[in-house]
């Protein structure tokens, strides 16, 4: 079997790398186009306003993650299913989105209730029709996955974010204020379901649907659904809670600062995770070699993403002001703590498809138990004792970080068999040299840089650590261009 997975490797890495570039373009596109649109919204609205977009959000994506019923998983890993069974699927969640969307949109008064804030109730409304549409575009989308039809997937992603992106900005010109902040998601969701659609079809919806045709999926769905609960909890339960008990102002300040860490972050392991399932579930049964490709992609993302942590928090003044501007300055100190998180959270990141592909998503549920306990420890600590949005900030970037060391520990020893320090030796060296870099880098601009212009120094000073990320990215595809000719 290991023969035969290294003969198939030039083969892998092409199917990663080129379906990572394709969503890639996508995605980066896509955050572009982003960024222009929260650059213009937040000279337009109020942080309040955007407190408010924040709190539909999280009620929403708790809605969006039991619409997916861990089928799509399920669907890229049983490749055995026939066209309709995979029917039958779709039903079932069409079905369920119905019912999600109802029960949502009756959530609307409760929820502005709760908050005080009347406006919530028909921000919540309306974004149940978001929760309708990604219902419905959970088995196509993946499908689409897959059968690897990563180009197609980039030009419809950068298309449909283009669209939803210019759509509103232009409702934030014509004047419908905090409504403008949820154009995106709907038309967003309204076109990949769509495009989707018709790229899949036929695809039947059967009033009826049969649950004997999908029972063989439960088993293996139904751990990815309880895990992606916990992990929503874990993501969002900071921005609740701190919407409860703090100014709608702060809650906009934090929720804006943990959004702009959270894009690379996304942008990344969006381009990346969902290519790594789709193209080694081939080899689920070599553990051996999944192992390899486990530990060459944590060497990946920590040679590329700590060097990233340090440089968004030194850049942090800058980074707020040009996105957000200066109304904004507030968001400075959360998103420089948060910001140092983001090398943690993109090795971390990769242990959701490497569970999925060793046919572990048992072990990735019970793990998801940690970041919650974790961060609920963090933020009941950061607000009860400190009553800070920074304190806050600063334990829950400790909490990921024991996160990382807890769940990787579980996945190499139960999952792959094989002595966890062999990914901390790849985790460490960039991550202290990064650190390193970091102090010393503060240390100058404080006491020697007074005489030169900051902004200058600092892009000095960051030239060593973006020369590194281009070695690294250069010698990575100079062996990609090496196994392609190989092959």
């Amino acid at each position: 079997m290991q023969n035969s997975s290294s003969q198939e490797s030039p083969s892998v890495k092409r199917q990663l790398v080129s379906g990572s570039l394709f969503l890639a373009v996508a995605k980066y596109s896509g955050m572009a186009v982003n960024l222009g649109v929260i650059a213009v919204l937040a000279r337009l609205l109020s942080p309040e306003l955007f407190a408010l977009a924040a709190i539909t959000s999280v009620f929403s994506n708790f809605f969006l993650m039991f619409c997916d019923f861990g089928v799509a998983a399920a669907i890229i890993q049983h490749r055995s299913l026939t066209p309709r069974q995979i029917s039958h699927v779709f039903s079932f969640c069409g079905w369920g989105g119905i019912l999600l969307a109802l029960l949502f949109f009756f959530c609307g008064s409760p929820v502005a209730s709760f908050y005080g804030e009347p406006a919530l109730c028909g921000l919540v409304q309306l974004v149940a029709l978001q929760v309708l549409f990604a219902s419905l575009n959970i088995v196509p989308n993946a499908l689409l996955l897959r059968a690897k039809k990563f180009r197609f997937m980039a030009f419809r992603t950068a298309g449909v974010n283009l669209v939803a992106g210019t759509s509103a900005v232009a409702a934030a010109f014509l004047g419908a204020g905090v409504y403008a902040l949820i154009v995106t998601p709907l038309v967003s969701s309204a076109l990949l379901f769509v495009v989707n659609y018709v790229k899949v079809s036929p695809l039947p919806f059967f009033f009826r649907p049969a649950y004997s045709e999908v029972k063989m999926l439960v088993g293996y769905s139904s751990y990815n659904l309880w895990y992606n609960v916990l992990n929503y909890f874990s993501r969002n339960l900071d921005k609740l809670v701190v919407g409860k008990f703090m100014p709608m102002s702060e809650l906009g300040f934090y929720e804006k600062a943990y959004t702009l860490m959270l894009m690379p972050v996304q942008q990344v392991t969006a381009v990346v995770n969902p290519v790594i399932h789709p193209v080694l579930s081939a080899y689920q049964n070599d553990r051996a070699f999944l192992f390899r490709q486990f530990r060459s992609a944590v060497r990946l993302f920590a040679q590329i993403g700590f060097p990233l942590s340090v440089l968004l928090s030194f850049f942090s003044p800058e980074i707020i002001g040009i996105v957000l501007g200066s109304n904004w300055d507030a968001a400075v100190p959360v998103f420089r703590i948060f910001a140092l998180s983001v090398g943690f959270q993109l090795v971390y990141a990769l242990q959701g498809p490497f569970f999925l592909v060793t046919g572990k998503p048992k072990w990735m549920f019970l793990c998801g138990f940690v970041p919650v306990v974790l961060n609920l420890s963090a933020l009941a600590a950061g607000l009860a004792v400190w009553h800070s949005t920074v304190s806050v900030a600063i334990l829950i970037d400790v909490a990921y970080v024991l996160s990382l060391w807890a769940t990787f520990h579980v996945l190499v020893t139960r999952c792959f068999g094989e002595r966890p320090q062999q990914i901390w030796t790849a985790i460490l060296p960039p991550l202290l040299k990064s650190a390193l870099w970091l102090v010393a880098a503060e240390l100058i601009c404080h006491y020697w840089m007074e005489a030169t212009p900051l902004i200058a120094a600092k892009i000095g000073l960051s030239l060593p650590l973006l020369h590194d990320i281009w070695k690294e990215w250069k010698r990575r595809k100079a062996g990609f261009v090496q196994t392609t000719k190989k092959a």
